[in-house]
């Protein structure tokens, strides 16, 4: 999987996803809730289409600065500017509620009594921009098109290590009939077939790339101007490089957007500061660190994204395969004056497994996630033989070598260990951790991909799972993690959640340092600027004075 560097600072530590080598953020935004409205018959296609119905266009335009999108429908569309766009111009099966938890959208209510196999029953009035009815089959269509590895979408592997869809990535034979685990039980049911149980399904649906898709955008050839179910309308053909306007669609059957119009112009963040001085836009993504200018009429709005910083054991190699090693080299962390040392424009400290505020995360607190000078250095005065050295390694960024540069020191003071910080170039650095040649604590970012326990700890820590580079194999968290994903019971999820955190802060083969902040820049007066679960603004419930 590929992404773009669309966030305000291109570094990033090393991770790795589904076996492949990468750097990522990858920001999932959740489709907006739609309403009720009078509902059009699902064998009848409205003959009007959007090109010949005028748009609304009251509540003026609200304007929004991001970096160029890399593609703004499924098969091409990876990075923030493009799913903000996608958000606009579709609902998917589910969008997310303000705690994080999946809400009707197109899916209407949804069912499952083994957390594998799920049937969404789907509203009957939602429609197209151009009055083709959304139908079960749209979703068959778009999830096949998504499958299918000849799409060579960026985001396609969602469908497979995060959702777990059965069948998926599997080429279809036009001689027999296809393999994917997503089929049309009747025109408003769609059933979803999972290889495993996954319990936070509908949650994970609610990613804009799993939108429908309509008969004419089949054609490979019709990205320019998809044709979406969403709020908002492209006013025209987009081309890469220049701005996007969208209107507020007139076949929308949901909530009535506010601003009657949208327009996406295309800008960097490090220059959104500047901009947003002089009111050129509303809304921006923009830097850690800025501030308006003496006069200016704006503000930031914070809060944390999906990006964290975790330090990492090799468990089966020593020294690092001492319990009492870790468990001191981890209490000796001041997670405070790590945030400083690295940026703390950018970066807070993370007591916890899962991000808040993302499902799971009040389940999710490290109990040895705190600073303890006093017992840091007990437990490594319990070791037989205390290394009077060790390795740190790290991605070869500034921010990295800065964070490798703090820990040492403060490991120098307590438990008074020599640390040697090895900087590596990120596919160096990921082979080593493949193949067990590191032989000390690392660096790793990690950004997870929907909203579920199973993509943050589940993917570092399942025993035989490609980013599992601990080494560590246990049978007691897999199972704790098995029953997390699986459980449709709300308290019994939790349990098993708190269960595996419980396992992860007794072995120890991990621990989180720091969270990533997204920093926007608002305009005084704007109405509904809130953020998500995922650290993005709504652009669809945004009101201009």
């Amino acid at each position: 999987m590929r992404s773009a560097n669309t966030g305000p600072d291109p570094e990033r530590w090393a991770r790795r996803r589904g076996g492949a080598a990468i750097l990522a953020l990858l920001w999932l935004i959740a489709a907006c809730t739609p309403g009720g409205g009078e509902a059009t018959p699902q064998n009848t296609v409205v003959t009007t289409t959007s090109t010949t119905v005028p748009a609304d266009l009251s509540g003026g335009t609200l304007r929004v600065g991001l970096p160029d999108p890399v593609g703004i429908s499924a098969p091409a569309v990876e990075g923030l500017p493009g799913l903000e766009v996608m958000d606009l111009l579709f609902d998917g099966l589910t969008s997310l509620g303000p705690d994080g938890r999946a809400i009707p959208a197109v899916a209407e209510s949804w069912e499952s009594d083994d957390g594998a196999i799920w049937d969404f029953h789907l509203r009957s009035d939602a429609v197209f921009e151009n009055g083709e009815p959304v139908t079960a089959q749209s979703f068959v269509d778009a999830f096949t098109r998504l499958a299918d590895p000849h799409t060579s979408a960026p985001l396609a592997p969602l469908g497979g290590y995060a959702l777990g869809i059965s069948g998926w990535g599997i080429p279809t034979d036009p001689n027999e009939s296809s393999r994917l685990g997503v089929t049309a039980a009747d025109p408003s049911t769609l059933r979803i077939v999972l290889d495993r149980p996954f319990s936070l399904l509908p949650e994970a649906l609610a990613h804009p790339v799993f939108a429908p898709v309509a008969t004419a955008d089949l054609d490979p050839g019709g990205t320019s101007r998809p044709i979406g179910n969403g709020p908002y309308r492209l006013a025209g053909p987009w081309t890469p490089g220049t701005d996007i306007v969208l209107e507020r669609s007139p076949t929308y059957r949901g909530p009535r957007p506010p601003a009657g119009r949208v327009e996406i112009i295309h800008m960097e963040p490090s220059d959104a500061a500047g901009i947003l001085d002089r009111s050129d836009v509303d809304l921006a993504l923009t830097t850690a660190g800025s501030v308006p200018s003496p006069g200016a009429a704006w503000s930031t709005v914070s809060t944390d994204g999906p990006d964290s910083l975790f330090l990492g054991f090799p468990v089966m190699v020593p020294p690092a395969d001492q319990i009492d090693l870790r468990a001191a080299l981890v209490l000796a962390v001041d997670r405070g004056a790590l945030a400083a040392s690295v940026d703390a424009d950018l970066y807070d400290p993370l007591d916890r497994f899962i991000v808040p505020p993302l499902h799971g995360s009040d389940d999710s607190t490290c109990t040895t996630c705190r600073t303890d000078p006093e017992e840091a250095l007990t437990r490594w005065e319990t070791l037989d033989s205390p290394p009077d050295s060790i390795r740190l390694y790290h991605v070869n960024t500034p921010r990295a070598r800065a964070a490798a540069e703090t820990l040492a020191a403060q490991w120098a003071e307590n438990p008074g260990v020599t640390v040697e910080a090895v900087s590596m170039d990120l596919l160096k650095l990921v082979e080593s951790l493949g193949d067990g040649t590191v032989d000390g604590p690392f660096l790793l970012d990690w950004s997870w991909d929907v909203p579920t326990v199973l993509d943050v700890i589940g993917p570092l820590l399942e025993t035989g799972s490609a980013d599992n580079f601990t080494g560590l194999a246990d049978s007691e968290l897999d199972a704790a993690l098995i029953d997390a994903r699986g459980s449709l019971d709300p308290a019994e999820q939790s349990r098993a959640i708190r269960a595996a955190t419980a396992r992860i802060d007794e072995l120890i083969p991990i621990t989180p340092l720091l969270s990533r902040r997204i920093t926007w820049g608002a305009a005084d007066g704007l109405g509904g600027v809130t953020s998500d679960p995922y650290g993005r603004i709504r652009l669809a419930a945004v009101s201009v004075p």
